[in-house]
């Protein structure tokens, strides 16, 4: 069974000129110089004309995001044009992390956020009102991520 392999536009006017003489030429030489690989295997194609297919990406490793969170208890800092913000891991057994964050700071103090980035809104979003910013604009830009409190 022949391999097939893909041939990119600018190569397929090339192939359009050989004669079958030529075709029989680079396949006994393939034949007589490469070891067979399996049906679809281009990994070995040569010769004039012949483009082996783009490799593909290995696909990304998952990563657990529930181990990232640290232990119950922890405080928090996060800041935003210069005012601190704190938070509190607490359990949360319904989440699939089993953690969630209560935010301690005012005016959002007592509210419970499942993730950093929702607690990131929440205690931001008073703030963002009062200076008129419609969304998240500039948000990422402004935001000193969750960090370990120095003290309690």
């Amino acid at each position: 069974m022949p391999t097939l392999i893909t041939i990119p536009k600018e190569h397929r006017a090339l192939l359009s000129r050989l004669t079958p003489e030529d075709v029989e030429r680079l396949r006994l030489s393939r034949a007589n110089t490469m070891a067979p690989g399996p049906v679809g295997d281009t990994s070995q194609v040569t010769g004039p004309g012949a483009v082996p297919a783009e490799p593909t990406k290995p696909k990304r490793k998952h990563v657990d995001r529930s181990s990232q969170w640290p232990a119950v208890g922890t405080f928090l800092e996060g800041q935003f044009r210069g005012e601190t913000f704190r938070a509190q891991v607490v359990a949360a057994p319904k989440l699939k992390s089993k953690r969630a964050l209560k935010l301690l700071s005012a005016p959002v103090k007592g509210i419970i956020a499942t993730s950093y980035s929702k607690a990131q809104d929440i205690v931001t979003l008073a703030h963002r009102q009062k200076l008129g910013v419609r969304g998240k604009i500039g948000l990422p830009a402004a935001w000193i991520w969750w960090k370990a409190a120095t003290s309690p």
